[in-house]
């Protein structure tokens, strides 16, 4: 039975699966029509090369014709076999990565409901390797700002309610309106 904190430990790396599976598949689609492109070119003239060798070789070493087309099998296979540990090994690279980026913008959503919820105290912290390192710094000072408005704003209510109830709405009224409208106040 696995504890929260092994849990909590483990790498997930596949954060917002529309965003990561949509951004890698692009870029190894891309990187992969690029690479195909190249392929193609690469296997197109080096056929050409073989053909002329092998046509060289049938008049002046017949036995090296078998040779050359084996080779030539070789390097097409070699290539095809390059584009697809390419295109896997770019998947998994552009999946890590985009954690980098799908990770504080998750952090973020999640302190946002827990805000929505009406907690206090929340504060934003983000792994070292992650990418917007900025958003945690002005995510924690809007929430000090807040909070230091909440707390002054909470201070003057109960000040507004202590004066209620000493019979003293003149003075509470004031309060409150500082409280509502605190730049307009003198």
């Amino acid at each position: 039975m696995r504890t929260p904190t092994n849990r909590r430990n483990r790498v997930k790396l596949v954060l917002d699966k529309d965003f990561q599976y949509r951004f890698t598949l692009t870029l190894c689609l891309m990187a992969t029509l690029i690479f195909a492109v190249f392929m193609g070119l690469t296997l197109f003239f080096n056929k050409l090369s073989y053909e002329t060798l092998t046509e060289a070789a049938i008049v002046r070493m017949p036995d090296a014709v078998d040779q050359l087309k084996w080779e030539f099998k070789m390097i097409s296979y070699s290539l095809v076999l390059a584009l697809f540990v390419f295109t896997v090994v770019l998947f998994f690279t552009s999946l890590f990565l985009s954690r980098k980026i799908v990770g504080p913008l998750y952090a973020l959503k999640r302190r946002l409901q827990e805000i929505a919820t009406g907690r206090e105290g929340i504060r934003l912290k983000l792994r070292t390797d992650d990418e917007f390192q900025d958003l945690s710094e002005a995510f924690n000072l809007a929430m000090d700002t807040v909070e230091q408005k909440l707390h002054v704003l909470r201070q003057k209510t109960t000040l507004a309610h202590q004066l209620l109830s000493s019979k003293d709405p003149s003075k509470a009224q004031e309060v409150l309106l500082d409280a509502l409208n605190p730049e307009k106040s003198v």
